[in-house]
């Protein structure tokens, strides 16, 4: 009896520290999906605005083994620091521990600044890469006053490492 109590009450630990887990470290990548955050760096720009790079991954409990998902989001920020646009590839991979190829590949885009608007848009795979490209346009009473384009890139190396 001793026996079955201790198997049960591993198990709702097991579950509930899993939770838990996944709730203390999840981050909320695009779409409302959970991800968890894997890198951040930000480029500063001449003007004071900036693009900050982030990657996520799928957990992954909810992928089979030698698979992985994820993303790559580049968020044009004002120097102010208010978010303009943001523009995400995301990558499907397959690994073996000798080598990684890229299944899937897509882009989402989303704009906060209505000044602004997303002039074309592709998404590409190669390899072991997902690769997007988007280029925005900043009109002011009818006439392009600035123009970012942006390619952002998600690697997935032989051992299911994103970068």
């Amino acid at each position: 009896m001793k026996k079955i109590i201790s198997i049960v009450l591993c198990m709702f630990l097991f579950v509930w520290l899993m939770s838990y887990g996944f709730a203390a470290s999840a981050d909320t990548g695009d779409e409302g999906e959970n991800l968890l955050l894997i890198g951040e760096t930000a480029i500063q720009e001449e003007d004071g605005s900036e693009i900050l790079i982030q990657v996520y991954e799928e957990p992954t409990l909810l992928r089979a083994g030698g698979s992985k998902s994820g993303q790559k989001s580049y968020t044009a920020k004002n120097s102010s620091g208010q978010v303009q646009w943001k523009f995400t590839v995301k990558g499907s991979f397959t690994y073996t521990g000798s080598s990684a190829t890229c299944t899937s590949s897509s882009y989402t885009s989303s704009i906060s600044n209505s000044e602004w608007s997303l002039k074309s848009a592709s998404a590409s795979k190669s390899g072991n890469k997902a690769t997007a490209t988007g280029t925005y346009i900043r009109k002011l009473l009818g006439i392009t006053v600035d123009t970012k384009t942006v390619a952002p890139s998600l690697s997935c190396d032989k051992n299911g490492n994103l970068s």
